[in-house]
């Protein structure tokens, strides 16, 4: 699998159309390309190729034989690729925000991660056999610099190393219009409204894994784009789309284990405070983080927020071949914590001009944290490793070609336990 980076430059106002308010005379725009605009927009070029064309388009799309591209989230950004920050993130209710000097906001507290100190206090701080509070204080996290009480701060940021963050502000404006009589051609009179946009010149970026088989076609298709999200016929959503290969190396044995070490010194420190012995080896802990908004359902069908044990298995063993899923089997997986909100996704099928079903989705920005008991076993490590790479390429959930269910495994942001 080659990872690409997609880089999409508006050359017009863009409307990325998420709610109308007010009866249809308020219409905001969101923030990113939606995996499922790429996807429209690719669909659209469809309509007016040639059959053998229609063929190469089909392969990336999906037919009922063959699944089609899982299209990403494209962010907001300056030069670099840019992810939703995870909930566990929390910065100062008074002078909120990343601390960047570049744009003279030196005077913001900064925002942490608690996620390892939450994981390390509710493994330490009560006995689960005996009921006993070893740590006998509630997990509290406030601003270290003025005490101050703390809030999650759920934004879309650059990421350029450890401690190297920046948040891109959208730019955007509102042009009013008048709504046209479609009977007669005309102005329809006292029907003005309003179209948010987001301004000319605005970039986004998304990173997207593309099998050998269609690398090259992706590559060509993608990159005549030449119109992305609603009212094209008005002006809006002329875009010039490049694809290159993304230089990206973070490999996800590194990310897990200096995950893992981060951890284990908080527990180390914890447990010297109450008294408890170091706990057994073998553990080894790994979150999968929501880079998109995931649509799940559990056993039953039901939408649910929540992706357990079994579900997890699930999904690996649906990425991995029958000899790879005897090996995962050996390992025991336990959900030790997760951190999500809802939120409802809908949208507007081009192809069938129709608006698509509203559904429950998690939110981009929640994880899932496991425990899998490798025993020390290196060849467990290693299978596991195997199964979180072909998860991290796929996705979980539902309508993954429309960039939904997009994760990575144990994000980098969680080993900023200080204020940057």
């Amino acid at each position: 699998m080659a990872l690409v980076k997609i880089t999409i430059r508006a050359e017009s106002p863009l409307s990325l159309g998420t709610t109308k308010g007010y009866g249809g005379t308020l219409i905001e725009t969101g923030h990113y390309v939606v995996g499922g605009q790429l996807r429209g927009a690719l669909g659209a070029i469809r309509s007016f190729a040639s059959e053998a064309e229609k063929k190469e388009l089909d392969l990336l799309l999906g037919t009922c034989e063959q699944a089609g591209l899982k299209f990403p989230n494209c962010y907001l950004t300056d030069d670099a690729p840019s992810f939703p920050l995870p909930l566990t993130a929390m910065t100062c209710k008074k002078k909120s925000g990343l601390i960047e000097e570049k744009k003279k906001r030196k005077d913001n507290h900064g925002t942490a991660d608690t996620l390892l100190m939450q994981l390390a206090y509710d493994q330490v701080a009560r006995d689960r056999a005996t009921g006993r509070w070893r740590i006998p204080l509630p997990f509290q996290y406030k601003c270290p610099q003025c005490g101050h009480r703390t809030e999650a701060y759920t934004r879309i940021v650059e990421y350029h190393g450890p401690k190297n963050y920046t948040e891109v502000h959208p730019s955007s404006h509102r042009q009013t219009r008048v709504a046209i009589n479609r009977a007669r051609q005309t102005a329809e009179e006292g029907q003005l409204y309003s179209v948010q946009a987001i301004d000319e010149g605005s970039q986004f970026i998304g990173l997207m894994s593309l099998d050998e088989k269609r690398d090259e076609l992706a590559r060509k298709w993608l990159q005549q784009i030449a119109r992305i999200g609603g009212r094209t016929s008005r002006g809006f959503g002329r875009v010039k789309v490049t694809v290159n290969d993304s230089g990206a190396h973070d490999e996800l044995r590194d990310r897990l284990e200096r995950f893992n070490r981060k951890y284990s010194e908080f527990e180390a420190d914890l447990r010297e405070i109450a008294d408890d012995p170091p706990p057994p080896e073998g553990r080894m802990l790994f979150t999968i983080n929501l880079r998109s908004d995931a649509i799940l359902r559990d056993g039953d069908g039901l939408p649910t927020l929540k992706f357990d044990e079994a579900r997890l298995q699930e999904s690996l063993a649906g990425l991995l071949s029958a000899e790879e899923r005897q090996m995962l089997a050996a390992i025991r997986f336990k959900l030790r914590a997760q951190f999500t909100l809802p939120q409802h996704v809908s949208g507007w099928q081009t192809a069938w001009q129709l608006p698509k079903e509203v559904l429950l989705a998690a939110q981009m920005g929640g994880l899932y944290v496991f425990a899998a008991d490798t025993a020390g076993e290196q060849s467990k490590q290693d299978d596991l490793i195997r199964g979180l790479e072909a998860m991290e390429s796929a996705g979980i959930g539902e309508f993954r070609e429309d960039g939904y269910g997009q994760v990575a495994v144990c994000d980098p942001f969680h080993l900023e336990v200080e204020p940057i």
